[in-house]
């Protein structure tokens, strides 16, 4: 009677041969580029990197082990490189955006925006039709709408969270920036019609939904379970047809119906409408950048909030600036609010919030690209690299912005000052390159305007107003979540007024 053992072993013999074969082929594609231990045969450190929460801090470590660009999946690359995150992004890039991870940029199943478009023409066509309401303040009505609900914001925190010698009372600041982001941006996009968007449980559900909002589909994009992340998707897309959470927002399609283009009661969903789009898409694109900037916009107040904070000297610089705006006249001292124009003409402060940007980014999605099918010669460093068709590439934001080559030895630290007094060619390239956290090409962020008035006007009338003490300095806010967008709650800090005020 023969025995079953030879032909079992030949057949394990054979399976991990084949298996052998099959990494050593997966692996071969981008050997020539260096990366993880184990990188060209599994995913397993980057999603482990993802399901801790260390991201942020394992792509700075990699990129500066490893070089610009790092291969920390069998098909994945990571880069640092400003000037690949421009060539990738540029307007006439052939890469494409990895449809993986814009699946869940739809806010209802089937239903296209700008930030979910994968096509480029088709993309282009519909940004050119969103453009003219960022460019043109038609109504002259941003920087009222701006400065009414910052008064709001500061009224409350002076009514409601002002601590004295007696009594100490808590805020958290991030919460608070973010309602206050959150209103400012709803007004502007929809306008004084649509105030019933700007009550508190219409708000708080924007405001409360992005904190878990990027936690599980950013493990399922890391292990590529696309149709579980298409299912949760459909799942948690909001109906059109309900007046919670989305689906109040999205709403706005049948009231859009029955206005009026010329309607001067509707704020940039007016131009929308002008230009040709239809109020179903308007409402889709309308939520959208809702929620980017809103988020964005707060997690930067909070961020140079915290900086300045931790680094009283330049607390203390920044205060000089403004108290000797107000005194010599630049701020009139019935000015409430003070006006862009004159934020912009404040040296420091800008540098202040250059800076906070550069050095705490407001998100820092890696944003990846594809490369095309038939592969591209990049060059990276002194070097040049092949990048397979095919192969996607992620981009560490926080490892650019601190780039020691094009901000200085000292990139790892807060220092206002090395944006004053810079002129010539490396003033520019740090301008450019800083950037870069609000995109590129035809990734260009639309709202830069909308986003650093907001930002200027906030920093400026807290320091000018408050003092304010972190409740716990060695953890001063959450982490980053899995996706690159900030937590924006616990920044719990103790205001007083000013005592040199």
């Amino acid at each position: 009677m023969s025995t079953p053992w030879p032909s079992a072993i030949y057949l394990v013999g054979t399976i991990l041969v084949l298996v052998l074969i099959v990494l050593y082929c997966r692996d071969s594609a981008l050997r020539h580029i260096p990366g993880l231990p184990g990188a060209g045969y599994s995913s397993l450190r980057h999603v482990r990197s993802i399901i801790s929460k260390g991201l942020l801090k394992d792509y700075v470590t990699w990129c500066r082990q490893y070089g610009e660009l790092v291969r920390i999946e069998p098909n994945v690359l990571l880069t640092s490189s400003p000037d690949l995150v421009m060539h990738m992004s540029g307007v006439r890039s052939r890469y494409g955006k990895d449809s993986a991870f814009y699946l869940l940029a739809h806010l209802a199943p089937g239903k296209e925006n700008l930030a979910s478009l994968l096509d480029d023409p088709t993309h282009n066509r519909h940004k050119s039709l969103l453009a003219p309401a960022y460019t043109k303040d038609i109504s002259g009505a941003r920087e009222p709408t701006i400065d009414a609900h910052l008064r709001k914001f500061l009224h409350d925190v002076q009514s409601n969270y002002l601590s004295t010698t007696a009594a100490v009372k808590l805020m958290d600041l991030s919460k608070g920036s973010q309602y206050f982001t959150t209103k400012a941006i709803i007004e502007l996009t929809y306008g004084p019609d649509f105030e019933d968007l700007l009550e508190d449980k219409a708000v708080a559900g924007l405001v409360e939904m992005p904190e878990g909002a990027f936690n599980m589909p950013g493990f399922l994009y890391a292990t590529r379970l696309t149709k579980v992340m298409g299912l949760i998707g459909q799942l948690m897309a909001s109906k059109e047809d309900t007046d919670d959470g989305f689906g109040k927002f999205l709403n706005v399609a049948s009231r859009l119906k029955n206005s009026s283009a010329e309607t001067k009661r509707l704020g940039m969903v007016q131009t929308y409408l002008q230009n040709g789009m239809s109020p179903e898409q308007v409402a889709h694109d309308a939520l959208t950048q809702v929620l980017a900037g809103q988020v964005t916009v707060s997690a930067a107040i909070s961020g140079i909030m915290i900086l300045l904070m931790s680094n009283p000297r330049v607390l203390s610089a920044l205060r000089k600036e403004i108290d000797a705006a107000v005194s010599d006249g630049a701020m009139s001292l019935d000015e409430v609010i003070i006006s862009y124009a004159k934020a912009l003409a404040l040296p420091y402060l800008q540098a202040v919030v250059r800076e906070g940007l550069r050095f705490f980014p407001p998100t820092v999605d890696p944003l990846p690209r594809v490369a095309p099918q038939e592969g591209d010669s990049v060059k990276v460093g002194d070097r040049t690299v092949f990048i397979p068709g095919g192969t996607r590439v992620l981009t560490s934001t926080w490892s650019i912005t601190r780039n020691t080559e094009v901000f200085g030895e000292d990139a790892d630290a807060f220092r206002p000052e090395r944006w004053i007094g810079l002129d010539g060619p490396r003033s520019a390239r740090m301008q450019k390159v800083a950037d870069l956290i609000f995109g590129f090409g035809k990734g260009r962020c639309l709202g830069i305007t909308i986003a650093r008035m907001m930002i200027c006007k906030s920093i400026f009338e807290l320091v000018r107003r408050f003092d304010m003490a972190l409740t716990e300095p060695w953890s001063p806010m959450s982490n980053v979540l899995n996706m690159g967008a900030w937590e924006r709650s616990g920044m719990m800090v103790v205001v007083t007024e000013r005592e040199d005020n």
